[in-house]
């Protein structure tokens, strides 16, 4: 996980010295900006199997992320894959718990 958030530092650093400013790309992007965000992203995960998928779709999303990253020319890949696939099974695990802490018995 170092090496992910060394690559999100240095990637800030980046646009800081090329000029860019955080605060101009933030905000929705795309071709409905000016929409905002969906409803959809304010529906809350108020029963287990919402917050079920719900972390199921972080982690995917997440593994995803991660995966992208260790194709940089700088990391280890198979160390830098090993590592993401852990975390997303220790991420569906923390998914799965939603379900079974609401199942009686």
């Amino acid at each position: 996980m170092n090496r992910i958030l060394l690559l999100a530092l240095s990637g800030a650093s980046f646009l800081t010295a090329a000029g860019v400013s955080l605060a101009a790309i933030d905000g929705p992007v795309g071709r409905d900006a000016e929409k905002g965000d969906p409803a959809r992203w304010y529906q809350p995960a108020d029963t287990p199997q919402r917050q079920h998928e719900a972390a199921m779709k972080e982690a995917v999303a997440a593994l995803a992320e991660a995966l992208k990253e260790c194709r940089a020319p700088q990391t280890g890949r198979k160390e830098c894959e090993a590592e993401a696939r852990a975390r997303y099974k220790e991420d569906v695990e923390r998914a799965r718990s939603f379900i079974t802490r609401s199942t009686p018995g």
